[in-house]
């Protein structure tokens, strides 16, 4: 292999924005040589992660080009998240909310509020949806929107309850579901993830009028039609224990992981409509018939972490497995936070300093794909741990990370799988791959990656060595 030919392999940004258009040849190289560098240095700001000066002007301008806008940066990763999940029979499409903050750039225009009235936190609301499989790997967002909001909410609560749907910032959650009904590929079948936010009544009666199928947390103890017992909890509590189940939960919020004993019980529920005035309403709600399985801790816990779900789904739940299988899958929407946890501390968006909101928002759009990528390399290290090194690295990378790793020798490269590839990256990040120690996380990987595309991009001095 010579020197020209290594160049000549595409990179990772080459692949995935390859059917960019932004109505300019010379934007759509830029935006693959942006992509290209901010991955390369996911926490640095854009003047460090640019070559040099006339790189760094050109990222600016990029982000100032009104031509450039965040759903044409998306939309080429978008296809290509459509493509990998053509190859899965099922995909789960999760959906919740980040509020990144910007309060320390004063200069910043556009912003708004953030937090609740007590706070003075200003920063911009990103709504994404990401496409996972039910074993956990992130395959890419099918969609991003982002806004500032205009002020606080001044409407008192009967206005807030007159209000239509249609005019409230819940009705994200609606379109979302709506948006990925329109494009999931035909043969996949594709289940929408939400949180408790989500429990929003017209949110049921949009996903039956679309057909789309879910899986929410419920929130609202809400009434029962034709029920022994008048309300959502009461009926669950009433039904038989069908079996128990373990799960281990993820650290969170200095809380270490921990493994939790869940009894699971389930049944039929049909919802009354949540009374609307007639003039917040463009048609009448039905009831709406769904299935719940009601999820909670044995063991005694602090409360603060005990587990209790009631999540509700449109699809069929007879049996204790299949109950198993919509827990599994509500599982898998923790993807979501690990998702925004690397966008905002592994890639550091909340750190840019472009000074305007619409500039904010074309940047956190490819620092998303971005999140994404290094995100799914973790995350391969677990779902296909033998598969070859290359499908996640190209080959100089892999010959830098051997060289880096003590293993100069090429030849060892076809041997290299993708476990390895991820522990050696981890490595370079602090991690110490004891026994007990587990598989490396996200932090670790993403401080290693960094030191892999520093190598990389030393080029020509490592060119010789790469080469064999």
């Amino acid at each position: 292999m010579t020197i020209s030919e290594i160049h000549q392999e595409p990179t990772w940004s080459e692949w995935e924005f390859e059917h960019v258009n932004l109505g300019d040849k010379r934007l759509n190289t830029r935006l693959k040589k942006l992509a290209e560098d901010l991955a390369a240095a996911p926490e640095a700001p854009i003047n460090q992660a640019s070559e040099d000066w006339a790189a760094t002007k050109a990222a600016y301008r990029f982000f100032q080009n009104d031509k450039v806008t965040s759903e044409h940066i998306l939309s080429p990763h978008q296809a290509r998240t459509l493509e990998r999940m053509q190859q899965e029979p099922v995909i789960l499409a999760v959906q919740d909310t980040s509020y990144l903050n910007f309060s320390s750039h004063k200069q910043t225009q556009g912003l708004g509020p953030i937090g609740d009235r007590r706070s003075a936190s200003l920063g911009l609301v990103t709504h994404n949806i990401l496409a996972v499989t039910p074993q956990g790997l992130p395959l890419g967002l099918l969609n991003q929107t982002g806004w500032a909001r205009t002020g606080y909410n001044q409407q008192s609560e009967r206005e807030r309850k007159n209000t239509s749907i249609e005019h409230k910032e819940s009705y994200r959650w609606i379109q979302g579901v709506e948006s990925v009904q329109r494009i999931k590929p035909e043969n996949t079948r594709v289940i929408t993830l939400c949180d408790r936010e989500c429990d929003i009544y017209e949110f049921f009666v949009a996903a039956q009028r679309c057909q789309a199928e879910f899986v929410i947390r419920a929130s609202w103890n809400r009434h029962l039609k034709d029920s022994e017992y008048p309300r959502l909890w009461e009926q669950l509590q009433a039904q038989p224990v069908a079996g128990c189940y373990q799960i281990t939960v993820p650290p969170r919020d200095s809380k270490p992981e921990r493994t939790a004993t869940l009894a699971v019980r389930f049944g039929v529920v049909t919802l009354s409509p949540t009374q609307r005035p007639k003039q917040s309403l463009f048609y009448p709600l039905p009831s709406v018939k769904l299935h719940a399985v009601y999820v909670t801790e044995v063991e005694d816990t602090n409360p603060e972490q005990q587990i209790e779900w009631m999540l509700l789904t449109n699809i069929s739940v007879t049996s204790f497995e299949q109950a198993l299988e919509k827990v599994g899958w509500y599982c898998c929407r923790w993807q979501i936070e690990v998702f925004h946890k690397i966008l905002q501390h592994g890639c550091t968006v909340e750190q840019c300093r472009l000074q305007a909101a619409e500039r904010l928002h074309r940047y956190i759009t490819l620092m998303s794909v971005v999140a994404w990528r290094l995100f799914w390399v973790t995350w391969m290290q677990r779902t296909a741990p033998t598969a070859s090194a290359r499908t996640i690295l190209t080959e100089v990378e892999m010959r830098t990370l051997l060289l880096l790793s003590n293993q100069p020798n090429p030849a060892q490269s076809s041997d290299f799988c993708v476990s390895q590839a991820v522990i050696a990256i981890a490595k370079l990040g602090g991690f110490l791959a004891r026994k007990g120690d587990g598989d490396p996380g996200p932090t670790v990987i993403w401080r290693g990656w960094c030191v892999l595309q520093n190598a990389t991009r030393l080029g020509s001095h490592l060119f010789p060595q790469l080469c064999g």
